[in-house]
C-alpha cells in the first residue's frame, strides 16, 4: 500500500489524490461538504500558473493522528489548511512544531513545510479575523469585546483581539467547557463568564464575535444570542459572526432586524486563506504578493 492509499483509506470522503505531484490539502470533520479553501486556493494556484491543487480530506478523531504521520512522511504534501474540530489536536500533534504566535494560542488552521521539510502548525485565524473585522468598523482600542466559545478559532480571535484593545480594553469570553475556560483566563489573560451570564454582559460589550458553530450545520435555526436578549445591546454594538456557511446565520439576521451593524465570516475565511496560501507556497515560489493572492482568490 502507497502513501497515497494510506491517506485515502483514513479519509471519509472518496479523493483521488495525485501521484509524484505536489499537493495541500484542508483537513477537517467534513471540508468536502461546502469548505470554501479548496476553492480559495486552487484559484491563487491557476492565477500563479502553479500544478498544484487543494484537497478535502474528511477525517474523524480517530483517524487523524495516523493521517497526520502519513501526510508527513509524504514529501509532495507541502501543507494546507485545518478546520473545525481538530485545531487543537493538530497542534498538540505538532507539539513544539508550531510557530512562536501560535504557541500562546494552542490551536493551528495551517500547515507548511520549512526549510529543512519538515512540516510546521501556525495559526491565520486570529490575524484574519482582526484584519477583516477593522476593514468594517472604527478603531477597537479600549473597546469591551464578548467572544462567545472557546474552541480553536475562539482562541485565535481573542489572542488577536487582546493585543489589539490595548490595557484599557476588555475582552470578555463566555464559553461552556471548565478547561478551555481554563486556558483562555490562565494563558491567554481575557476575562471568563459562564454562558449562562451572557445577558448580564450585553449591554457593557462594543463587539461580539461569535466563534461557536451555533447557526451553522445541524444548529442552522439557532442563536448564541436570541432576540430578545440582543435588544439589551447598545445600538451601535457590532455583531461579528465569523460562520459564513450560511452566508447569513440566525444571529445575524436577528442583528440585522434590530438595526445592528454585522459582519459575517467570509472576509475572514477570505484574509486567513491569503495568509495560509502563503506560508504553504513560501518555498515553492518566493515572489508571492499578498495583494494579488487576494485579488485572485476574489475573482472566484
Amino acid at each position: 500500500m502507497t502513501i497515497q492509499d494510506t491517506i485515502i483509506s483514513l479519509t471519509d470522503n472518496r479523493i483521488e489524490l495525485p501521484k509524484d505531484k505536489e499537493f495541500t490539502a484542508i483537513l477537517g470533520a467534513n471540508p468536502s461538504k461546502g469548505a470554501r479553501s479548496p476553492i480559495l486556493w486552487n484559484a491563487a494556484f491557476k492565477a500563479y500558473n502553479l500544478p498544484i491543487r487543494m484537497y478535502p480530506l474528511d477525517v474523524t478523531p480517530k483517524n487523524l493522528n495516523q493521517l497526520l504521520n502519513a501526510l508527513s512522511s509524504l514529501p509532495t504534501f507541502l501543507g494546507g489548511a485545518i478546520a473545525v474540530p481538530h485545531k487543537s489536536a493538530v497542534s498538540d500533534f505538532l507539539c513544539n512544531s508550531i510557530t512562536e504566535s501560535s504557541i500562546k494560542i494552542g490551536a493551528v488552521n495551517c500547515l507548511f513545510r520549512n526549510e529543512e521539510g519538515a512540516l510546521v502548525g501556525t495559526n491565520t485565524d486570529g490575524e484574519g479575523a482582526l484584519i477583516a473585522l477593522k476593514k468594517s468598523t472604527t478603531s477597537l482600542a479600549e473597546k469591551t469585546i464578548l467572544i462567545l466559545g472557546a474552541g480553536g478559532s475562539a482562541k485565535a480571535v481573542a489572542a488577536y483581539m487582546l493585543k489589539e484593545v490595548g490595557k484599557d480594553g476588555n475582552i470578555i469570553v463566555a464559553c461552556r467547557a471548565t478547561d478551555q475556560a481554563s486556558f483562555m483566563e490562565n494563558v491567554l489573560g481575557a476575562r471568563v463568564i459562564k454562558w449562562e451570564l451572557i445577558p448580564s454582559f450585553l449591554s457593557k460589550v462594543d463587539v461580539i464575535i461569535n466563534c461557536t458553530t451555533i447557526g451553522t450545520g445541524r444548529q442552522i435555526s439557532d442563536s448564541p444570542i436570541d432576540e430578545k436578549n440582543l435588544r439589551l445591546v447598545k445600538n451601535n454594538t457590532f455583531v461579528y459572526d465569523i460562520n459564513y456557511d450560511p452566508k447569513t446565520t440566525n444571529l445575524i439576521s436577528l442583528s440585522k432586524d434590530i438595526g445592528l451593524p454585522t459582519l459575517n465570516g467570509l472576509s475572514m475565511n477570505m484574509e486567513q486563506a491569503v495568509l495560509a496560501f502563503k506560508y504553504a507556497m513560501q518555498n515553492i515560489k518566493k515572489d508571492l504578493d499578498t495583494d494579488m493572492i487576494r485579488k485572485s482568490m476574489t475573482s472566484i
